[in-house]
């Protein structure tokens, strides 16, 4: 029998409970892995309304499509009340999932090569190719934008 992905986020937070650990880090534990998990098969289209992050200029959010990036994280960033974009969320130089940017910089964890939210190119490290834009589509009547 196979067992869904909630099922298994209920036995892991039922096992981690009787084990001795905190409710608290359960739930967070649980929200990082659901959020890690999620890819998407729909059509790469956000609906702007749906995330509080991307109301504001500067605000950023990972998403995974199956139908882009093959599966892997895309970080999607507001640029201004018009302009958005979109970039592969893994480092150049080894692949490591980038962070959410931070002061006009996305930067990786691994090595810390840090890049430009403005148009991806590297700042310094070790990376020398910048992230890969993904064409992002923004349609303000709708409040939608489209990726890839």
């Amino acid at each position: 029998m196979e067992l869904s992905f909630d099922t298994q986020r209920r036995n892991f937070l039922a096992t981690s409970a009787k084990t001795g650990v905190c409710i608290a880090c359960c739930g967070l534990i649980s929200t990082i892995i659901s959020a890690c998990d999620t890819v998407d098969d729909g059509e790469p289209v956000i609906n702007l309304g749906d995330y509080p992050e991307l109301q504001r200029p500067g605000g950023a959010i990972k998403k995974r499509y199956s139908r882009l990036n093959n599966s892997e994280p895309i970080l999607i960033i507001r640029r201004s009340e018009s302009q958005f974009v979109a970039y592969s969320a893994l480092c150049t130089h080894k692949g490591v999932e980038v962070k959410l940017p931070k002061d006009g910089e996305i930067v990786c964890p691994n090595h810390g090569s840090r890049f430009r939210t403005k148009d991806g190119t590297v700042i310094e490290g070790k990376a020398i190719e910048p992230l890969q834009q993904i064409s992002a589509t923004y349609d303000a009547a709708k409040n939608i934008l489209r990726i890839g």
